[in-house]
């Protein structure tokens, strides 16, 4: 079985173990939302410091929370220490923060470049793509599903009616073996 670690977990899990350092934060979900005491394996610690063992887990995976750690260097080398084969992150394009106005909960924002500039100081290979989806609003009634559906199928050619992320992927060394 692989072992997967998600920082920042929030309310929707994807690792074998599971971390988040503010499970209860209005800045970063929804009150309803809070069902932290339901995740399995759910650990609180801070991703600037990681509690755990060198190469414990075969993926690190972090979703839309490099943006808003203070020291994303520093994070990335926790990530790196705690994996055995490679580090998965996605963060919002640098074009979506600005056209979207997401910069007020973020610290940083980063363009393809910029990311993989970052991600090839700790990584010796790296993978930055970036995603585009057609915006979807959130609220789950008739006018909203009725925009989301001109949105995918109507209004496809309108590049700021798009979402996009960068996904990273930094691959870390395999250690010789004596």
């Amino acid at each position: 079985m692989r072992l997967i670690l998600d920082v920042g977990c929030g309310n929707k899990p994807k690792g074998t173990i599971n971390c988040d350092l503010y499970p209860y934060s209005e800045e970063h979900r929804r009150k309803e939302d809070w069902k932290i005491s339901k995740i399995p394996n759910f650990v609180q610690c801070d991703a600037h410091s990681l509690p755990f063992k060198s190469n414990s887990f075969d993926v690190v995976y972090c979703h839309h929370v490099l943006e808003h750690v203070e020291y994303p260097l520093l994070v990335l080398k926790e990530f790196y220490h705690v994996s055995r084969e490679k580090v998965i992150i996605v963060v919002p394009d640098l074009k979506t923060s600005r056209i979207y106005g997401e910069f007020e909960p973020h610290l940083y924002s980063w363009s393809k470049w910029s990311l993989e500039g970052l991600m090839q100081k700790v990584f010796d290979k790296t993978s930055v793509i970036v995603t585009n989806e057609p915006l979807q609003l959130k609220r789950k009634n008739k006018l909203s599903h009725f925009i989301n559906f001109l949105l995918k199928r109507v209004f496809v050619s309108f590049p700021f009616l798009y979402y996009s992320q960068l996904i990273a992927v930094g691959y870390c060394k395999e250690e010789a073996t004596p």
